[in-house]
């Protein structure tokens, strides 16, 4: 028992940071292309297209512009961009940290991709197994609030 609890951590931990790091590629930072794909279906790319620009563009051009750790260089430079996001998804993204983390549905859509892998863990390592490879996922989760808020 013990051992199906670790090998489940330890596939979890595998297959979710994998999944993380594809996701944080293929979406957050999408190409041209991607974006495009996403403009010609507007009806299931929203979540897509939101986390890419919360992310893509206010995280990594928005802010942290002077260098990796310094998110704005002054409170008027936060005003200035809480005023340039209005409306719901402006607070969706402040309520995100600028990027740094995800809240509401960004959650769920960020997962998804990840669930059946632990489905997948169960059938290999049991209950027990999966068990351990959504406590890794929930541990990815935990981590992702924990990062933004030492950094807000």
């Amino acid at each position: 028992m013990f051992l199906q609890i670790v090998v489940g951590l330890m596939l979890g931990y595998a297959v979710v940071s994998l999944l993380e790091s594809l996701v944080h590629r293929v979406i957050y930072h999408a190409g041209p292309r991607t974006r495009r794909l996403w403009a010609q279906h507007p009806r299931i790319s929203g979540p897509f297209r939101h986390a890419y620009f919360s992310h893509g563009i206010v995280h990594h051009r928005w802010t942290f512009c002077r260098d990796l750790v310094t998110q704005f260089t002054s409170e008027h430079e936060r005003e200035r961009l809480d005023q340039s996001t209005q409306g719901p998804q402006g607070l969706l993204i402040r309520r995100e940290h600028y990027g740094m983390t995800l809240r509401g549905v960004g959650i769920v859509w960020f997962n998804l991709p990840m669930d059946p892998v632990v489905l997948l863990i169960g059938l290999v390592c049991g209950t027990i197994g999966a068990g351990g490879g959504a406590s890794s996922l929930g541990g990815l989760f935990l981590l992702g609030n924990v990062r933004a808020s030492l950094f807000t």
